[in-house]
Parts: C-alpha cells; structure tokens; sequence
C-alpha cells in the first residue's frame, strides 16, 4: 500500500473507541502490562505497610459490682 493509498483508508474508517485503542496498546506494547501490574503491586505494598491487614480488636464493657 502507498502512503496515500493507507491514509485514505485511515480517514475512510470509523474512530475508534477508547477501549479499542487501550486494547490495541496493550497488545502492542505488553509494557504498559508489566507498568501497571507494577503500580497495583505498589498499591498493594502500601496498603500492607499501612497496616491494612492488621487485626484489630475492638471491646465494649460493662461491670456491675456483685454481692456487695
């Protein structure tokens, strides 16, 4: 295909959507694969140093003296 012949077909097709071209990118480059699973691993580490996942526990109480 000459060069104007594939720009014509490019304005000739119908615009793509959002999630087309963010598929279209991944298959392309897996490296904004690897990026974001980066950063959800970040997230991850972050809410662990936060203590997100340490236990806590909460009481209520209440005495009442008996046989006094």
């Amino acid at each position: 295909m000459t060069g104007l012949v594939a720009a014509a077909f490019v304005l000739a097709a119908a615009p793509l959507a959002l999630e087309e071209v963010l598929a279209a990118a991944d298959r392309a480059f897996p490296a904004l694969q690897a990026a974001r699973a980066d950063a959800a691993a970040a997230q991850g580490e972050l809410l662990a140093a936060q203590g997100g996942f340490d236990p806590v526990a909460r009481l209520r109480g209440a005495s009442i003296p008996l046989g006094g």
